[in-house]
């Protein structure tokens, strides 16, 4: 290639540098324009001779603060600075903010001297491949080639080794389609030296396969045509790079015939790949905040709606319709308040709106929400440094529903254990009082005036026994004795019993289901819990009513038992009592259990029936549940553990009318610390006919077992004097004796014999007070071996 070839080459390449849509220019050692191109030239807002041999500082004041430090940097180490991505204003596009990258080369010369920098400024926001841009460009470049082309002959070297230089792959391709110009970047890429890659085609350089993808352009840019597009390209130096290709024809200024095209490759390999990270990284979060069980939230810097998850939408189905970007937080509020989100949506409106709206401008706010459904949510609110809002809504509805029902349990316990401390001393008073009542009633049949005294004092005593009894199951610590029954055959066993107390105005259904399984339960405390629930749905239907008993089995799954109170998952059988009487406000429901609340006349309720119920059911293992509504009657659902076991007991009505109460040559030692108490126990067993020895301490009642082996029945409270317990001393007095029957006798709740208020099978308990009979009738069973 002759000398006047290789000039007009670089006269041609300083051409197509100012030609090019890539902004460059070149600044000697006091950074002065010595060559700026037309593209940069618009970018600042100037012209090219408004730039020639000004410096930086004079032409762009602006740009010279962020950049002057890059050039000092390039002038001291003579090494090249890619910039990072630069967001700007330019005067090019007022108003609008475009990304740039910068990069700075040293120039040399043959002595490696820097002697200047050179500067490459891509516009990487856009491809931009106007036609009319271009012809406008080239024709000032034909103006301006004139007036500078003794300037360009002087920097023809310098523009080689700028070339040289920049990181762009730049070469010139003639209508033979071989090269015939290649910096020293496009040298590197193809794994060659440059004039190895002048002279060669592209199917050689690259591959056939390569050569197909580039030959479609390649033909537009011979026809004289301004061609850019992406391609992902394996070069011969083994690196796969994704590149940008511009092709600019040179088009003869005279005859306008195309002689060739100029290329210009950006590598963008480092750049996609931050954009797919960055893209990846959104999908990522996205799929993330859509995971969640939380419900997410984002406002903008101006309070605009951004984005939301599906799980807030499900929280407010009412505004998924306007939960799109570009809605108002004010808007949003105001429609969360018309359309009644939660349940203080309908309170207060303009104050409503307008406090939603100040938590959320203070960009920090945490406060709970009931939602229209019943569900509770935690709604907190932060503002990041950034200016958004994040909200996040967290249900809390489980949570809520714990702490209700740990604070019901609180409440209940408390109660419980005053009620239960009261009642124990009271049993035995009684025991004393309806003992000695009855002790009497046998010596005044002769005198019918003073037996009625007598017989309404009895009643009195039985009236109180029955309301410590309550007392002692609302506190869960009155013994049990439960055994397997079918509910269905004691609930038809009462039905004389509640049709004479209901009376004619109420008609009584049952509906029982068939195969229904037996439960565990002390039969006797049942039957008080239905008469007392009967009774109170009497009370509720003054003018008549139905009264519905129904029983079923009930499998409760996890989710089901979820609902019902430290009740266990599993197997159940179900009494529901339903009356279609007046009903109960949500505020009386919430205290129907506890002792002593009631809603009727003073006088005409002690406020303990259901309170016993509630404390019956507990101990029993089951649960309890009243569902009701004003004016739409109350359901009492009870359930109660199936029996283990299949076999059923035989009711205790039948067991004491086969049983003879008298004595049979028995020996029955007393051990009570109790005198009266003792006393009238001694009492009962001399008009039964037993022989009769007492103790008042175990340490005495264990010398007369030891004195006398004919003793054939121990008859011992539980708690002794000292803290001794009646059982250890059983225990011992069966050691003596192993024939030993025994019967324990108590008032007190904490019995150590007794577990979780439930006797064990073989263990005999009499609770005080008693009666004659029912004291005569458990001796025997006691002797008898009868359960």
């Amino acid at each position: 290639m002759n000398e006047q070839s290789n000039h007009r080459q670089l006269a041609d390449l300083a051409r197509v540098l100012i030609d090019i849509p890539v902004g460059f220019c070149i600044f000697d050692l006091d950074f002065r324009f010595t060559f700026v191109n037309e593209y940069l030239a618009v970018l600042n807002g100037a012209s090219v001779e408004q730039h020639i041999g000004r410096t930086i500082f004079e032409a762009i004041p602006n740009v010279a603060v962020g950049v002057e430090a890059q050039l000092r940097q390039v002038v001291e180490t003579g090494e090249a600075i890619i910039g990072g991505e630069v967001e700007a204003e330019t005067p090019a596009f007022p108003g609008e903010k475009r990304f740039f990258q910068h990069t700075y080369t040293a120039i040399k010369d043959d002595f490696d001297t820097v002697i200047g920098v050179s500067c490459l400024v891509q516009d990487i926001t856009e491809e931009k491949s106007a036609e009319d841009g271009l012809r406008r460009t080239r024709k000032q470049l034909r103006n301006h080639t004139r007036k500078y082309t003794e300037q360009m002959r002087e920097s023809e070297r310098q523009i080689r080794m700028i070339t040289d230089a920049l990181p762009v792959l730049i070469t010139y391709m003639g209508k033979d389609r071989r090269f015939q110009y290649a910096n020293k970047t496009a040298a590197t890429w193809y794994g060659r030296p440059i004039n190895d890659v002048v002279g060669k085609t592209v199917p050689e350089l690259l591959g056939q396969e390569t050569n197909e993808k580039f030959e479609p352009f390649i033909n537009k840019a011979i026809a004289g045509k301004h061609v850019t597009f992406e391609a992902t390209v394996t070069y011969p130096d083994r690196q796969t790079r994704n590149v940008h290709v511009t092709y600019v024809p040179d088009i003869a200024a005279v005859s306008g015939e195309v002689q060739g095209y100029f290329g210009l490759v950006v590598d963008l390999t480092a750049y996609k790949q931050a954009e797919a990270a960055r893209t990846a990284a959104e999908m990522y979060l996205s799929s993330a905040i859509e995971s969640i069980s939380e419900g997410f939230i984002l406002y903008d810097q101006d309070n605009t709606f951004v984005m939301c998850n599906d799980r807030f939408k499900n929280f407010y189905p009412r505004l998924r319709d306007v939960l799109v970007p570009g809605s108002k937080l004010e808007d949003l509020a105001r429609l969360a308040f018309e359309r009644g989100v939660d349940t203080d949506s309908t309170d207060a409106g303009a104050e409503w709106v307008s406090l939603e709206h100040a938590q959320r401008q203070r960009g920090r706010d945490l406060h709970e929400q009931q939602l229209r459904d019943g569900r509770w949510l935690l709604c907190s609110m932060r503002r990041t440094a950034g200016g958004y809002t994040v909200g996040i809504r967290t249900d809390i509805t489980e949570i809520k529903q714990t702490a209700d029902n740990l604070r019901q349990a609180q409440k209940m316990e408390a109660i419980g254990q005053l009620t239960g401390g009261v009642a124990h001393d009271f049993k035995n008073l009684l025991a004393v009082v309806m003992g000695n009542l009855e002790l009497l009633h046998t010596r005044t049949e002769s005198d019918e005036t003073l037996g009625k005294f007598v017989e309404r004092a009895i009643a009195a005593s039985k009236r109180g026994a029955d309301l410590t009894d309550r007392l002692l199951a609302f506190s869960r610590k009155q013994p049990l004795r439960p055994v397997p029954i079918i509910i269905d055959q004691l609930v038809h066993g009462m039905r004389e019993l509640l049709e004479r107390t209901l009376g004619r105005e109420i008609e009584i259904e049952f509906a029982v289901s068939t195969g229904l399984w037996p439960c565990e339960v002390d039969p006797g405390q049942l039957e008080n819990a239905i008469l007392n629930l009967s009774l109170n749905a009497r009370d509720a239907m003054s003018r008549g009513g139905k009264l519905t008993i129904e029983t079923s089995n009930a499998d409760l799954e996890c989710a089901e038992a979820a609902g019902l109170e430290n009740l266990t998952p599993g197997h159940y059988v179900l009494l529901a009592i339903s009356d279609s009487g007046t009903g109960m406000a949500a505020e009386v429901m919430e205290q129907a259990f506890d002792p002593f609340f009631t809603t009727k006349e003073v006088g005409k309720g002690s406020g303990l029936g259901l309170s016993m119920i509630y404390g019956f059911v507990k101990q029993s293992g089951g649960q309890v549940r009243i569902l009701s509504k004003i004016g739409e009657g109350t359901t009492v659902k009870i359930y109660l553990p199936r029996s283990s076991t299949d076999a059923v007991a035989i009711p205790d009505a039948e067991v004491r009318a086969i049983i003879d109460t008298t004595a049979q040559g028995e020996t029955v030692l007393v051990l009570e610390d109790d005198a009266d108490v003792r006393a009238v126990t001694v009492g009962f067993l001399d008009q039964l006919g037993y022989q009769v020895l007492e103790a008042g301490c175990a340490e005495t009642a264990l010398e007369q077992i030891e004195q006398d082996q004919k003793i054939d029945m121990l008859v011992a409270d539980i708690i002794l004097p000292g803290d001794k317990d009646g059982r250890d001393l059983a225990d011992k007095a069966r050691g003596l004796l192993p024939s030993l029957k025994v019967l324990y006798i108590s008032g007190f709740t904490k019995d150590a014999m007794v577990h979780h208020g439930r006797l064990e099978g073989h263990e005999h308990l009499l609770a005080k007070p008693f009666s004659h009979e029912e004291f005569g009738v458990k001796i025997r069973q006691v002797l008898d071996g009868v359960q």
